[in-house]
């Protein structure tokens, strides 16, 4: 059950060879890997290629479009099937971007983006420009 194979189990007994020795007689055992169901990337910060893995086969997991990894360095990691059917290895930390411009006069533009991670830490960054315009955006990836 632990080993990462399933099919049932088969009888093997012993028996003559026909030549006067012994030898083990039965059916071979049908073996099947088993599939990852467990710790599987879940949500929008991930990109992925997990679905449907056996025991031993491996996937990458990286940041999906909107997000950026928290280190600044893209770095995808890789995860594996064990197994126990759970996927074992570590996730990215995937921080969402967030960008907010405001027009509060005819002559000043603030740009402020801002990074989210899952687990609360967060960045922001602010711009400044002139424009003669006065309008609000918010824009969230």
């Amino acid at each position: 059950f632990g080993d990462g194979f399933t099919g049932p189990p088969t009888s093997w007994t012993c028996g003559l060879d026909g030549q006067g020795g012994v030898q083990l007689q039965g059916d071979s055992p049908m073996c099947e890997a088993r599939t990852c169901i467990y710790n599987v990337p879940v949500g929008l910060a991930y990109a992925h290629s997990c679905e449907n893995l056996e025991n031993g086969e491996t996937c990458t997991v990286s940041c999906a479009d909107g997000f950026v990894y928290e280190t600044g360095v893209e770095s995808p990691t890789v995860l594996t099937c064990d197994t126990d059917q759970s996927l074992a290895g570590l996730l990215p930390e995937c921080l969402i971007i967030t960008t907010t411009t405001t027009q509060a006069s005819s002559t000043e533009t603030s740009t402020t983006t801002s990074t989210f991670s899952l687990t609360g830490s967060s960045s922001t960054t602010t711009s400044s420009t002139s424009t003669p315009t006065a309008t609000t955006t918010m824009t969230s990836t």
